[in-house]
């Protein structure tokens, strides 16, 4: 015999069945709770949750970086098909006690044991203890190790569940907390963010993994999971038969009235979620795009969403597209545009310096050999701009006491203008204004024309770095080596060597971002990172585009490896990356096979190279800031001698 449940009775009577235990399904009650106009039931939960699912909601991280209620990593949501994983999320009290899984919850304090404060910089930024990293990346290394073992059974999956991809962003989160420092707040928003990407891959791999569970009449749910809430029957079908905690929402006049209810509960209400909002300070760059979202895809979307400006400027530095038409980087666009770039000959001359890094013979030759004609360039090429100062500035023109002014400044804000790149919506500055900024802004400015201009410089940098040009300490750190800056004007001229690199190094890394974006736009439209990791590869180590206070190497490498095997490595990242622009050589279409000769190579880096600074200066009228060596470091390759010729206009030779 079976008795029945009468929803317009409002009744919080208790309903138990021995017959109604042999057939629940996924439409009986297992529990079941009023909510304002609406019936609740769960055909395989003991508890209601508090929905958050009926109204659109304000969006914005919270004092902890989370969402609040409406945070599927913290509270069951509205069911979403294109993140069908979420009601597998784990949740907190199923492993706030094991020692690995519970840093998926963490909450970074601002005291010395979780956030230790940068050294020698101007700004009051910092990074996660080391201590604390390393079990962040314990977390990231199981789940990683996880997902191995799944590929390895399922080599063929092209289903609709990207773990691997969210695990390289979910990696990428992770080493941004290890390579550059943050100020607190900024530091609070990142590591959140790689605990929600670690907990969807947690619940991705769940979800590909069915769990298990021994027969029984009640169909238990995975009380380990978090579950979803739906208004759709068909859903909860679903859910139910996956063994996914489920809650259907039915409105009083839908209710089945036959239908079997086991037993009627309250509603249980969230508790130990912060719902404070987010207090942000002065220098903090980690912005949201806060706006109103209803449950479902766009909630679960935004919940996961990295800062609108923020880390995605750290790959993808933006620069607006020049190209009023698109120019064959291989020969002259068919269009006739009228010129408006005129050659500046100087940027094409070599700095004949002795702190200027060695040239890479293969990128000199490109910047003779490339073809200059104004007439290549199209018409809306922006004017020319550097994510990091020339260091032509350091060493060409003026006098000496305000070249040895602008290494001083920049090397005291050099630490902001890497974070601000990092983390903010930074575009190249233009070189009158990098000069303005460097040479010192003073507190008074008078409304002339070179007024304006410092003006101008004053607002891009900010009050910040403007602020650090006058309070510089006597020491400042530089990479891994701290400089005195009353003694800046005797460094020798290795040091400032390595100065010099530093600002071609990160002058190359971000242009070659900005130029694959104008040339392969559609390679960055998806929402996926692999572009961005195909980029990172032509790079050496993990510091992808910036370099903080990494030490500064002791040979060189990447690009400029003088070990053959690596140098056909990296030639060939750059070689495959560039293949994908309009106007890519025919000749330079096959792989470097690791067996090719050094002859080979060197005519490949010779080809590639040309391309890139032919395709560079048809986009943005200027030459490109080329990779170099690494300053006093003897080279061979190609099966030459150590030969070094001491000039800017030197560099390593092509094999005889």
């Amino acid at each position: 015999m079976v008795s029945l449940f009468t929803p317009q009775a409002n009744s919080a009577l208790v309903f138990i069945f021995p017959s109604f235990l042999e057939s629940i399904g996924p439409f009986d009650a297992r529990v079941l709770a009023k909510y304002q106009d609406c019936w609740i039931t769960s055909p395989n939960s003991l508890y209601v949750p508090e929905p958050f699912i009926f109204e659109a909601r304000l969006m914005e991280p919270l004092r902890d970086g989370r969402f609040g209620h409406i945070d599927c990593f913290q509270w069951p949501q509205l069911y979403s098909e294109r993140y069908m994983w979420s009601g597998c999320i784990p949740r907190k009290v199923a492993y706030q006690d094991h020692s690995t899984w519970r840093w998926l919850w963490w909450d970074v304090t601002n005291t010395p044991e979780d956030f230790v404060v940068e050294r020698g910089s101007m700004f009051r930024v910092g990074r996660v203890h080391p201590d604390r990293w390393k079990q962040l990346e314990i977390v990231c290394n199981q789940l990683d190790e996880r997902i191995q073992r799944w590929v390895q059974k399922n080599p063929h999956y092209y289903g609709p569940v990207n773990v691997t991809g969210w695990m390289r962003s979910c990696r990428r989160a992770l080493m941004r907390l290890k390579q550059l420092p943050f100020t607190f707040r900024d530091t609070v928003l990142i590591i959140t963010l790689f605990q929600h990407l670690g907990l969807d891959v947690f619940g991705m791999l769940e979800y590909l993994e069915p769990t298990m569970l021994p027969p029984s009449p009640l169909m238990d749910a995975v009380d380990r999971w978090m579950g979803a809430i739906t208004t759709d029957p068909e859903i909860c079908q679903r859910l139910f038969d996956s063994r996914i905690p489920v809650w259907l929402v039915w409105k009083l006049n839908t209710v089945p009235e036959d239908l079997k209810v086991l037993k009627s509960v309250d509603i249980t209400f969230p508790e130990g979620i912060v719902t404070e909002p987010e207090v942000f300070e002065v220098g903090q760059t980690l912005k949201w795009a806060i706006g109103s979202y209803l449950p479902g895809d766009l909630r679960h979307q935004q919940t996961r969403q990295s800062p609108v400006i923020g880390l995605e400027q750290f790959a993808a530095p933006p620069w607006p597209d020049p190209r009023a038409v698109s120019p064959d980087p291989g020969g002259v666009s068919k269009q006739k545009t009228k010129a408006t770039v005129t050659p500046n000959a100087e940027l094409w001359q070599d700095l004949d310096d002795p702190a200027i890094p060695p040239s890479m013979y293969a990128w000199h030759t490109a910047l003779q050999n490339v073809v200059k004609d104004p007439k290549r360039v199209g018409p809306n090429a922006p004017r020319i701009s550097y994510f990091f100062p020339h260091p032509a500035l350091f060493v060409r023109g003026d006098s000496s006491e305000r070249r040895l002014r602008y290494l001083r400044n920049w090397l005291a804000s050099r630490a902001g203008w890497i974070a601000r790149l990092a983390t903010a919506d930074v575009s190249p500055v233009i070189p009158r204004t990098w000069r303005a900024f460097l040479n010192t802004i003073p507190e008074q400015i008078s409304s002339t024309f070179s007024g304006n201009e410092l003006r101008e410089a004053a607002d891009l940098f900010g009050p910040e770095l403007v602020k650090v040009q006058r309070e510089t300490p006597s020491h400042i750190q530089f990479r891994d080596v701290t400089l005195s800056l009353a003694d800046l004007g005797k460094i020798d001229i290795t040091t400032k060597g390595k100065i010099l690199w530093d600002l071609y190094e990160h002058n190359f890394r971000f242009e070659l971002v900005a130029l694959d974006r104008v040339l392969a736009p559609n390679l960055w439209s998806s929402q996926q990172p692999d572009r961005l990791d195909q980029v990172h590869q032509i790079f050496p180590g993990d510091s992808e585009l910036t370099m903080y206070d990494e030490p500064f190497p002791r040979k060189n490498e990447g690009l400029g490896s003088v070990e053959p095997q690596t140098k056909l490595e990296f030639v060939e990242r750059l070689r495959a990356l560039v293949a994908s622009w309009p106007g890519f050589p025919s000749d330079l279409e096959q792989s470097l096979l690791p067996s090719a000769s050094v002859t080979r190579v060197w005519a490949v880096e010779k080809k590639v190279a040309l391309f890139y600074v032919q395709s560079f200066f048809d986009c943005f009228g200027r030459p490109p800031i080329v990779p170099r060596h690494i300053p006093n470091n003897a080279r061979t390759i190609y099966g030459l001698d150590n030969r070094i010729i001491p000039s800017s206009s030197s560099a390593l030779l092509p094999p005889t």
